[in-house]
């Protein structure tokens, strides 16, 4: 079976360009996608072909995402038929995999469960990995007021995207943050 990228269901959509735009400027040797469900944001930051990107997902679903049982095997397909040889699939518990994670982040997407206290653990636990000129991206920070609450709570130069869903961009690096409100007329 052939699955086509753009007939994936996501609200990460609107983002597609964003996404390419940043991994090209960032030029990060590591980002992880937190929530990897279908893949769509997975797909976007390994489009450009810079580094590795690393899905971490338990493939489990959630109250938020759903459940669907067959979304591993429609990444691990994607992936092969589209011969995306820069991303790695980690199937665990966010938690579990930052116990051995050994490898510093360039750009971090935050998309697991949708409650103040998982979105700020996820960052709370990731961020010990992060590189100083990091990008953290945040979905849903418009859908989810718990999700807008802790990219809020962040005390680091960001700015968002209010559509498909929301997108919040921090970095400890505001000249970027500044860069990506000026290029993209935010």
């Amino acid at each position: 079976m052939n699955y086509d990228i753009e007939a994936l269901s996501s609200a990460w959509k609107g983002h597609r360009l964003f996404a390419e735009w940043l991994v090209t400027r960032v030029n990060p040797e590591v980002t992880v996608d937190l929530g990897v469900d279908y893949g769509y944001s997975l797909f976007c930051l390994a489009n450009p072909k810079i580094g590795t990107v690393y899905g971490i997902d338990s493939f489990e679903g959630d109250i938020h995402a759903g459940h669907h049982p067959d979304a591993y095997d429609k990444v691990l397909a994607v992936i092969e038929q589209n011969s995306y040889d820069n991303i790695k699939v980690i199937k665990g518990f966010f938690d579990d995999v930052a116990v051995t994670w050994d490898k510093p982040i360039d750009i971090l997407h935050i998309d697991g469960l949708h409650t103040y206290e998982a979105a700020m653990n996820d960052y709370q636990t990731w961020r010990k990995f992060l590189t100083p000129n990091s990008v953290i991206i945040m979905h849903d920070t418009t859908a989810f007021k718990e999700v807008k609450r802790v990219f809020e709570d962040i005390d680091l130069p960001k700015m968002k995207f209010n559509h498909s869903a929301g997108l919040g961009v921090l970095s400890a690096n505001k000249e970027l943050i500044d860069e990506i409100v000026s290029t993209w007329s935010i």
